[in-house]
């Protein structure tokens, strides 16, 4: 498979998973729409794994035994083998963002991107104050109700 038709593919189960998630946290939820979206998510899973098996067999695994048995000697393995263990590997985490300060200079720490966020966080909270009625509490009595277990409110005993 040619790398843009397996990319297509794999694009193509993604949006079917998508839908299927879409599907079943949207409307009513049901056994059907469940089953729809772990069938789409362990058929998109399934891709992704033979996606990688086709990847290590057709451009890699080709290169390690050239570089094994081929008179251009243990340097095409070595490259091969190191692409392997980056493709394959957990990817990296980001290093943290670092937030622009009020004086144009940026955070060097978590806690001052922390006093970045209070600050912005705190300006929306005086917005949201001052305007109270910003909702329409009738929509509550429109919204559906769901099963409750009763008699789940006393206090938890050891035994």
């Amino acid at each position: 498979m040619v790398l843009s038709e397996c990319v297509l593919a794999l694009r193509g189960l993604v949006n079917l998973r998508n839908n299927a998630f879409d599907a079943y946290h949207i409307g009513p939820r049901s056994k059907s729409r469940r089953f729809a979206l772990q069938s789409a998510h362990g058929t998109l899973q399934c891709a992704i794994e033979q996606a990688k098996s086709d990847w290590i067999f057709k451009h890699q695994l080709g290169r390690v035994n050239v570089g094994i048995c081929g008179a251009s000697g243990s340097k095409a393995a070595w490259t091969a083998i190191k692409t392997l263990k980056r493709g394959l590997g957990p990817s990296k985490r980001p290093p943290p963002v670092r937030v622009k300060l009020p004086d144009d200079t940026f955070a060097s720490s978590v806690e001052e991107n922390a006093e970045v966020f209070a600050k912005h966080f705190e300006k929306l909270a005086i917005i949201v104050v001052n305007q109270s009625n910003i909702y329409d509490e009738t929509i509550l009595s429109s919204l559906p109700l769901r099963a409750t277990a009763q008699g789940l409110d006393h206090t938890p005993t050891q035994t």
